[in-house]
């Protein structure tokens, strides 16, 4: 891969998981596939989004 080819594909991975209907297509596709390793990262990143999130609107 190119730089730039991964620099595309690393913003296109961060784009679907700040978007709500991305993480929920995202989801959907793990749980079909029985990614349960991965579900149980997506929701830790989730939780951690939200903290994040929390945090910014405390400041």
């Amino acid at each position: 891969l190119s730089l730039e080819e991964l620099d595309r594909i690393t913003n296109d991975i961060h784009n679907t998981l700040n978007h709500y209907q991305g993480r929920k297509v995202f989801r959907k596709f793990l749980e079909k596939g029985k990614r349960q390793d991965e579900l149980i990262c997506l929701d830790f990143h989730q939780q951690c989004c939200t903290i994040i999130k929390n945090d910014h609107n405390y400041v």
